[in-house]
């Protein structure tokens, strides 16, 4: 593993406030060493949402799956 471990992150888009804590969460991620990958920072528009995935996992050491409750 790298000296600054890579981790995707992958989430739900249930709602703003949601999407802001998993940001807020990537940022202390990077803040402790870890290189977080999250598409709020490292998709552009009009970039591919599938080859972005794709690469995210393929190239990352770790994948942090963020899931929510659907009631």
């Amino acid at each position: 593993m790298a000296e600054h471990p890579k981790v995707f992150i992958s989430y739900s888009h249930d709602s703003p406030e949601h999407r802001r804590w998993v940001s807020e969460l990537g940022a202390k991620l990077r803040h402790n060493g870890i290189d977080a990958i999250l598409d709020q920072w490292d998709l552009g528009p009009g970039d591919d949402v599938t080859q972005f995935m794709e690469r995210g996992i393929i190239d990352s050491d770790r994948v942090l799956v963020i899931c929510t409750d659907t009631l």
